[in-house]
């Protein structure tokens, strides 16, 4: 079920009035920033030992 929500969820952000809306690779920059948040997390759960 995660990635058919995952899925779901991103064709389904709105977008429309964000700064970079129109930009010809939106979809890319979302997709960085959501990878970043990812690697983010991944490196705090790692520093504290959750992982």
């Amino acid at each position: 079920m995660l990635p058919l929500t995952v899925v779901t969820g991103f064709y389904g952000m709105n977008i429309v009035g964000l700064p970079l809306a129109d930009h010809p690779m939106a979809s890319e920059i979302a997709t960085a920033m959501l990878l970043m948040i990812v690697v983010g997390m991944l490196l705090f759960f790692k520093k504290k030992r959750w992982l």
